[in-house]
């Protein structure tokens, strides 16, 4: 039985250049004002030099926006499994092993340090434990392969995944989302978004609740099962824009698990099983 809590208060300062990372988290896209000129645009900040096009990036990467992780049901990273190539993640327990193009690191122990980095709103989630946290109000996700010490340090040797919050807006948004499945599945999302102080002080807030049965029956009698969820969390946002130039934002998030698991690994990449996996084989018998 796993119990833990986490709080992170995080404050953020854009100056200059550093402005247009937190303007372009309002919207992941921006479309041809031609339908006919091409593809869409999409805004990454993976190179750390300002917001710049996916398809002018020289980095091998994914990006996934607000509306795509909403229509694929991707709620964390082990969702991102089925969406992006050359990335796999087994689960030990509560932490997670992520390998992009092969390169990772199954040490999941206190004081170890993965070979594929994650970064939240820039803030680096150093234990492997901590990676499952489900996504709140994301803007958009960004999953770099290969090598990236040189931005994110010695230990992105495989990659490393950016997960960049929707900032507060300065008009009033809200959304819930209830989902439901077997096994008594039960999801709840909500996110609230507006002005305090028009044009001057905007906050947000978001909630994320998770609990379904357990998948694997415990054959003791009167014992829980196990792989059950019982999880959430809240964030609060509040973004000052002091000028068109200079604006701060003060993020705060709390979260719970309470849940049950295993201590085998689990490979979560979907892959086709071997042909014998489904086969029985046994041999004919007759009678002399």
């Amino acid at each position: 039985m796993i119990h833990s809590k986490s709080i992170r208060l995080v404050c953020v300062l854009a100056i200059g250049i550093l402005t247009g990372t937190a303007r372009a988290q309002q919207s992941t896209t921006t479309s041809s004002s031609d339908a006919s000129e091409g593809l869409q645009e999409i805004l990454v900040t993976a190179t750390k030099t300002g917001t710049t096009a996916a398809q002018k990036t020289p980095i091998a990467l994914s990006v996934y926006s607000t509306d795509q992780l909403s229509n694929s049901g991707a709620n964390n990273v082990k969702d991102l499994v089925a969406l992006t190539p050359s990335l796999n993640i087994s689960q030990t327990t509560a932490s997670a092993e992520i390998f992009i193009r092969g390169i990772g690191s199954n040490n999941v122990f206190n004081g170890s340090d993965p070979d594929v980095t994650m970064q939240l709103d820039g803030v680096y989630i150093a234990r492997a434990f901590s990676q499952f946290a489900d996504f709140l109000d994301v803007s958009r996700v960004e999953v770099l392969r290969g090598p990236q010490g040189t931005l994110y340090g010695r230990n992105a040797v495989g990659g490393t995944i950016n997960i960049i919050s929707r900032a507060p807006t300065d008009d009033f948004e809200s959304k819930a989302q209830v989902t439901l499945g077997n096994l008594s599945l039960l999801q709840t999302q909500g996110y609230v978004s507006g002005p305090l102080v028009k044009g001057l002080l905007d906050a947000s807030l978001s909630v994320n609740y998770v609990t379904h049965s357990p998948w694997e029956d415990n054959l003791v009698a009167g014992q829980s099962g196990l792989v059950d969820a019982n999880h959430g969390g809240v964030r609060g946002q509040i973004r000052l824009r002091l000028t068109d130039k200079v604006e701060m934002t003060t993020r705060a998030d709390w979260s719970k698990f309470d849940e049950s698991f295993d201590s085998s690994t689990h490979l979560l990449a979907p892959y086709a099983p071997a042909p014998l996996v489904l086969s029985v084989i046994q041999p004919e018998l007759t009678c002399a």
